[in-house]
């Protein structure tokens, strides 16, 4: 399909952007905006800390209407991403799920604007909102969960016909590399001490801009020198942050990438524009297929490369882009990396059995745990298989603020359970940045 040229700007994509969400979101209703909830943290006085974005630049800009100040709303022009701190609220908060924001409303309430962050490339408007003396202020009418799809312009699709062949270079040795980066996600699959291939490149959210310039800079430097191929398992910011501000030279670091389809947020839609932009004809968006079976949680293999080693699988669409995502499974000489993500514990299941069972020889599975070792679903999980079974590797900050107060990663269940079937559990918190020899 055609792609975008490296001479359209951000300008011209919010024009376009603009005209398209106007004709397919003309509702008559200008006091709802719909937003994406990024991340809900409890605070000990029984309120709630919530991150949102703005599903499209539609949205964001309804909400810029709402402030009557010129001046406040040339301040806020970039700021879709925001932080709405002590919010009380009966209703039950879904991450990764869309809310309507009723604008009426939010101005009602007593609250205070602070000054943007020093996450400046993240949180720009910061809101805390004040409990009125006549008891607890409930936001159940101003923030409700919303069904919503987002139809995307063309542009804002990259190719999906993926490629044939992809040149990856091969040799020996091979070795995984889980980067310390806390609560978040960056994976390499290295030759020699290059990176061949990135699998997220994310950083936490509680994470300052100049810690997060921290991360990109030490890796920046080496994919310029090597040009790795890009895998992005989901659109959550902590799997792909890093690349949020990189100019379109910077992100020509990569020599290609995949991802999913499914962006629900401007953020991330920024983040693919740029990429797009970068890369003419090297973006390869991958489509989730529709859900097989309600409760289940399936995969499926969307590309081989480098005659079978290097193998790209893809969840099953659903409103949980956790699970949704892509996963990436690699054979190295002697073991195999399995990369998922924030996937569904069985899904990790699924791709080991995948990757173990196309073998004439069994080869140890290394698995860099999903969700930072956290539960992803309420029942008891056990392998499928009796895999040949090496290192299972958790990158996790189990002092991260956030992860503090709301996951309380690694679960124990979760490590035992590991252990239970032969793999050696690692850490980044404990170990720093771990290395697997392939």
């Amino acid at each position: 399909m055609q792609q975008t040229s490296n001479s359209m700007n951000f300008n011209s994509w919010n024009v376009i952007c603009e005209k398209f969400y106007n004709s397919h979101y003309a509702d008559g209703n200008n006091d709802l905006v719909i937003v994406y909830l990024d991340r809900c943290v409890p605070n000990e006085n029984d309120s709630f800390d919530l991150y949102v974005d703005f599903r499209t630049l539609w949205d964001f800009r309804k909400y810029l209407q709402f402030f009557d100040s010129p001046d406040i709303r040339e301040e806020l022009a970039g700021a879709s991403y925001l932080r709405l701190r002590n919010i009380r609220t009966r209703n039950r908060l879904l991450e990764g799920s869309y809310y309507s924001l009723n604008l009426k409303l939010f101005f009602e309430f007593d609250y205070s604007f602070h000054q943007k962050s020093e996450h400046i490339d993240l949180i720009f408007a910061d809101y805390y909102f004040e409990q009125r003396e006549n008891g607890a202020e409930h936001f159940d009418e101003m923030f409700a969960l919303a069904s919503y799809s987002t139809p995307y312009p063309s542009y804002l699709r990259g190719n999906y016909a993926l490629p044939h062949q992809l040149y990856i270079k091969n040799g020996a040795p091979y070795s995984l590399r889980v980067n310390n980066v806390g609560q978040a996600n960056s994976n390499e699959i290295l030759l020699g001490e290059d990176p061949i291939i990135v699998y997220d490149f994310g950083a936490p959210l509680s994470y300052s801009t100049a810690r997060v310039n921290g991360l990109r800079n030490n890796r920046l430097p080496i994919y310029k020198r090597t040009q790795p191929i890009l895998v992005i398992s989901h659109w959550d910011l902590d799997h792909y942050r890093c690349l949020v501000g990189m100019s379109l030279q910077d992100l020509q670091c990569f020599s290609g990438v995949f991802c999913p389809e499914h962006m629900k947020s401007i953020t991330s839609q920024k983040v693919f524009f740029n990429l797009y932009s970068a890369l003419p004809g090297q973006v390869w968006s991958v489509v989730a297929p529709a859900r097989r079976m309600s409760g289940q949680y399936n995969i499926h293999r969307v590309a081989s490369y480098n005659a079978g080693q290097f193998n790209i699988f893809v969840g099953d669409r659903q409103s949980n882009i956790n699970y949704s995502g892509l996963l990436v499974g690699f054979y190295g000489y002697n073991e195999v990396a399995n990369l998922t993500g924030d996937a569904h514990f069985s899904q990790a299941d699924e791709l080991l059995s995948n990757m173990s069972g196309g073998l004439t020889f069994v080869m140890p599975n290394n698995i860099v745990v999903p969700h930072h070792g956290g539960k992803t679903n309420s029942g008891i999980m056990r392998f499928s298989n009796n895999y040949v079974t090496n290192k299972a590797l958790i990158s996790v900050d189990a002092k991260d603020p956030i992860n503090k107060a709301r996951y309380h990663h690694p679960d124990s269940q979760v490590i035992n359970m590991y252990k239970s079937a032969g793999f050696a559990v690692e850490r980044t918190d404990l170990q720093g940045d771990l290395i697997v020899n392939l």
